[in-house]
């Protein structure tokens, strides 16, 4: 939504590139990509699984009282102010420089 934003006010410009998924440089340069690795080294473990990473990550946050996906209000509130702040920032200088 922001990208589009900022397409409409004319500040970026969009380019679409097709991939061939079945070439050589995507297979090598996507597919041969390094797995993802945690190491927990008090425990001795290595986890190379996503699947595995993710719920040992979800066990360590609840073990430590972390939440993961907790929404701040006043981040978010921020956030928001910055983006309409910058929304009205980007229409008067395209105005500014249509002039």
């Amino acid at each position: 939504m922001e990208l589009y934003a900022l397409y409409e006010v004319g500040v970026v410009r969009v380019e679409v590139k097709t991939v061939n998924v079945n070439s050589e440089v995507f297979k090598r340069n996507f597919l041969g990509a390094q797995p993802p690795i945690m190491i927990e080294e008090e425990k001795g473990m290595t986890y190379s699984d996503n699947r595995e990473i993710e719920g040992r990550i979800f066990h360590l946050a609840k073990e430590f009282r972390v939440a993961l996906f907790e929404k701040d209000l006043l981040v978010e509130k921020s956030i928001q102010n910055i983006y309409r702040n910058f929304k009205v920032f980007l229409r008067a200088k395209v105005d500014h420089d249509k002039l």
